[in-house]
């Protein structure tokens, strides 16, 4: 299985309330209104380095000390793709 890591996103460029978050990517030059589990996905792959969907996952239970379920696996999946589409992240070799 493949990974994911970000490119072009600061954390300093990263704002998250209680149901959105706002990116700037250096890399595109643009600014994106995500969910806010878009913008904790990215700080987990900013923190923790590259990781895969499930690796993701953990991070985010672990952070907000929560059960990894398929809610969280079906957000991640779909933050992902999402992110994947902007050009926030781009997929690595496992």
């Amino acid at each position: 299985m493949n990974g994911w890591r970000v490119v072009g996103c600061d954390p300093a460029n990263i704002r998250i309330w209680d149901d959105e978050a706002v990116v700037f990517s250096s890399h595109s030059g643009s600014t994106h209104v995500l969910s806010a589990v878009a913008g904790e996905t990215l700080f987990a792959l900013i923190e923790g380095g590259p990781a895969d969907a499930p690796t993701l996952c953990r991070r985010l239970a672990e952070r907000h000390e929560i059960d990894v379920d398929d809610s969280l696996t079906t957000a991640v999946d779909r933050v992902i793709s999402e992110m994947d589409e902007l050009g926030l992240i781009t997929e690595v070799p496992a």
